[in-house]
């Protein structure tokens, strides 16, 4: 038997997410793992048991291990604490608001006013689809004895049947955009279903007390949920609503063909979505049956309803308590998630109202930045642009009031088909972006595929056996100088239009791949003049610096290019030779590695001795924590996606440079990951950062 100490050191606790990967961890091991916090434990094996811990920052863990491979597992288990579970950043959201309803009798149809908390930045209106979820209540009844087989079988079909739906829903979310994203979500409802709490337990009730399923399935969650509503910790109280919606799912299960059974969500036909609650699963649902946006009566900013629904830019108001006893099916509803409200039974003027204080409020946040970027505290300018994959995300992108685009991932056109886009296509998609983001800059990336970009077309040319180290990103492009070409004749034939294109090339290894993508930039752009009398100004070219080899030729680059850009994602992952993909090794893709941090002070470094401006692309970007360590480091531009512009913008205005170059010297000289956590953490304390 090994005990050891062990103390929770991500910011989030132990909620969900670390939760899960723990409980995946202690999964593969044969000794079993239990936690201690007070009089409190956990079997590491269990999510459920492991959520109920409650384990927030800072919590000190006693840790039991014993069994044949116990040296082993307390090894990976405290290697996976210590790292934080390299947990991301979940944004801040305001408290949930009082709700409000207003009533007015000036029309034929009551109008109500409610309010919660607001998701995007949106006004939408449209009819009310109201989802049903089942009853909240359960029946409650006795069993004889020989029934209880019969009600085991019940209970594990419903189980079977929630998993089968969780486990087609993985397969189709691999076909959207962010899948990547969302897969956690629905793996975590996976995990709970495996778990004790939902397979064994409410089974050993029917067994022991001769109750029905929903009885014995109800009773467990109640133990659990009770114990979340005593928790401070307003996210992790949160966690509650994971255990409850997969309760929901299995009482619906069980309940087909009856009066309380679930209501399947069906095509949304513009509609806004009226539930109760709903579930990751759900507003996946919502996202692909094409609803303007949906609103719950519970839930807070911290539920991963909210998150899922934020990082989809799907509109939401989460919370807004009494808005189905104030609508009828197919009511018309105006959703502000900005001034976080819904009206019910709107009049035209009120809609019309809302529509055009939104318009305006758009072309304030558009003109906010115009690339002037946010100061710090010690009036260093900071230029803030964002992420897009998709045409549609330019509005977005506007909203958050960026300074341009900074990466417009522009292979997202090429996946999910079996044709290729036509440089007609490709141009009219470029021109529509440039045209909304004008005059602010917009980088469009060229067709980066491989890894886990996969086109179906991408067979044209053997990629190799490992997609991420083989022919991809500009390897692929080159060798496929027809597909390459047509996208640059629509990248110039837009520049010829717009004056705010950038062209990036990704995944530059040799000064030889960037000669051969300039000659054949060349080569389109006379094509143009020739067979369509298009004379165009050659925009601005540039580098993604997302293969170690590219550090040390930048000077070499730069005599060809026009700025840099750093892809931390594929970086990160090469420098420490981990797949960014695999779960299993995700603690090693940590952006506090030593390597990590000093390639990137490397990066910028050689682009100051350029005179070359050099952009931050990636999850990094993103991780408002290390934003004063990114601008420590020298880099004053910042790519992101546009729902962690705001906060990185307040991050931004609390940072002093200076002061941060000095920590972030010291912070270079950590030996290891934590070392470089905890020195960043206390310099910033001392010096009020």
């Amino acid at each position: 038997m090994i005990s050891v100490q062990a103390t929770i050191v991500n910011s989030r606790g132990l909620h969900a997410r670390p939760a899960a990967k723990l409980a995946k961890l202690a999964a593969r091991y044969n000794s079993s793992t239990t936690l201690y916090k007070g009089k409190r434990k956990a079997d590491a094996k269990s999510v459920a048991a492991l959520l109920m811990l409650a384990a927030s920052e800072g919590t000190n863990l006693k840790i039991i291990i014993e069994g044949a491979d116990e040296k082993e597992a307390a090894t990976a288990v405290l290697e996976l604490i210590a790292s934080g579970f390299s947990d991301d950043a979940v944004p801040n959201n305001p408290q949930q608001p009082e709700a409000i309803t207003e009533n007015s009798n000036s029309d034929k149809l009551q109008m109500h006013k409610v309010s919660g908390i607001g998701i995007g930045n949106a006004v939408v209106n449209g009819r009310a689809h109201i989802h049903s979820l089942g009853a909240t209540e359960v029946a409650r009844y006795r069993i004889e004895k020989q029934q209880q087989a019969a009600e085991i079988k019940r209970y594990e079909t419903a189980l079977a049947l929630v998993r089968s739906d969780f486990e087609l829903l993985l397969q189709q979310i691999t076909e959207m955009p962010g899948a990547a994203e969302i897969k956690p979500f629905i793996d975590l409802h996976l995990m709970l279903l495996a778990d004790a709490e939902f397979s064994s337990k409410p089974q050993s009730l029917i067994r022991s007390r001769s109750i029905n399923a929903e009885w014995a399935l109800k009773e467990r969650v109640e133990i659990i949920s009770d114990n979340f509503r005593r928790l401070k910790d307003a996210y992790l109280r949160e966690r509650q609503r994971d255990i409850e919606q997969v309760m929901n799912r299995l009482i619906a299960a069980m309940a087909i063909n009856t009066n309380h059974s679930r209501t399947p969500i069906t095509t949304g036909e513009k509609a806004i979505l009226i539930a109760a609650d709903l579930d990751p699963a759900d507003v996946i649902q919502i996202n692909r049956l094409g609803y303007k946006g949906f609103i719950t009566e519970s839930g807070g900013g911290n539920s991963h309803t909210a998150i899922l629904a934020r990082s989809m830019n799907i509109p939401a108001l989460i919370g807004a308590r009494g808005v189905l006893a104030c609508l009828q099916h197919n009511s018309t509803v105006l959703l502000d998630t900005q001034r976080q409200i819904a009206i019910i039974n709107p009049d035209s003027a009120n809609i019309k109202k809302h529509k055009q204080a939104h318009k305006k409020d758009s072309v304030k946040r558009r003109h906010k930045s115009s690339g002037k970027g946010v100061l710090t505290k010690d009036k260093q300018q900071i230029t803030l642009t964002t992420n897009i994959e998709l045409p549609d995300e330019t509005t977005a992108a506007i909203n958050s009031g960026a300074d341009g685009i900074g990466l417009f991932r522009s292979e997202f056109l090429f996946m999910h088909r079996c044709d290729l886009p036509s440089e007609d296509e490709q141009f009219e998609i470029y021109r529509t972006v440039l045209s909304a983001m004008h005059p602010l800059p917009v980088v469009i990336r060229t067709l980066d595929i491989g890894g886990d970009k996969m086109p179906e077309h991408a067979d044209a040319i053997p990629i190799g056996a490992n997609p991420a180290l083989g022919v991809r990103a500009i390897r692929y492009c080159l060798a496929m100088p027809d597909l390459f070409m047509t996208q640059l004749r629509a990248l110039l034939r837009a520049a010829a239009i717009h004056d705010n294109l950038r062209i990036l090339l990704p995944m530059l290894a040799h000064p030889q791949e960037l000669q051969r993508s300039i000659a054949l930039l060349e080569v389109a752009k006379e094509q143009l003049r020739v067979t369509q009398e298009i004379d165009v100004a050659m925009p601005p070219v540039g580098a993604m610096i997302e293969v170690p080899a590219a550090v040390f030729i930048m000077r070499a680059l730069a005599k060809q290019l026009n700025f840099f850009s750093i892809g931390t994602n594929d970086l990160i992952q090469y420098i420490m030779a981990a797949d960014r993909n695999d779960e299993t090794l995700t603690s090693l893709c940590d952006p506090m590695h030593p390597a990590v941090l000093q390639m990137l002070a490397l990066i910028v470094e050689n682009a100051k001795r350029t005179n070359l401006p050099v952009n931050l692309c990636g999850e990094l970007a993103s991780d408002v924590e290390l934003t004063p360590l990114m601008l420590g480091l020298g880099l004053r531009q910042l790519s992101m996606h546009p729902v962690a512009i705001e906060q990185v913008r307040g991050q931004i205005k609390q940072t002093n440079c200076q002061t941060m170059h000095t920590i972030t010297r010291r912070v270079l000289q950590a030996q290891d990951p934590a070392s470089a956590r905890e020195i960043l953490k206390e310099g910033m304390r001392q010096q009020g950062q």
